[in-house]
């Protein structure tokens, strides 16, 4: 087996310069599988690409402010140093941290873009506003496929572990 698409989906928006709503999109997809479990459908994240393109906006204004960037969408961090991001490497980094927090959503990024994995069991899954969902049995599947779109995008180089906003 392979890891399975789910559905398809793409960015795109555009803010000036930068492209996308890639941040917007994969804490909201982390917000809605932490509160329901998996989705099996764009549409179920309950916002629009016009929603999460304003949402975008002042997201990306927060950057240098991880903690209170997952505050805004209902989400917070699974902290590691004082509420900072970690340094990765890897999408075998992000499976790891799958692997330590399962449950949670793993937030990642390369220098330009934002995606979102999850490990729940026997249910792996992978988010990217780019190309959609994928969800596979086997970490060794979704960890290909994983490779196979997050390479293009150049060296990951932060995550973070997201759960749900207490309170």
């Amino acid at each position: 087996m392979s890891a399975t698409l789910v559905f398809q989906t793409r960015n795109d928006f555009a803010q000036g310069r930068r492209q996308g709503i890639c941040t917007a999109a994969a804490m909201n997809w982390a917000k809605k599988v932490l509160e329901k479990g998996a989705i099996n459908s764009f549409d179920e994240i309950g916002l629009d690409e016009h929603i999460l393109n304003t949402q975008m906006a002042a997201l990306r204004k927060l950057d240098n402010d991880p903690a209170e960037q997952c505050d805004r969408v209902g989400l917070q961090m699974v902290s590691n140093i004082g509420n900072q991001d970690w340094k990765i490497g890897s999408v075998k980094d992000v499976i790891k941290m799958g692997e330590d927090n399962d449950g949670a959503v793993i937030l990642f990024w390369t220098n330009e873009h934002t995606m979102a994995y999850r490990r729940q069991s026997k249910n792996k899954e992978f988010f990217d506003i780019e190309v959609g969902l994928y969800r596979a049995e086997t970490t060794d599947e979704i960890q290909k496929r994983m490779k196979e779109i997050t390479g293009p995008y150049g060296e990951l180089t932060g995550a973070r572990v997201v759960k749900l906003k207490e309170g």
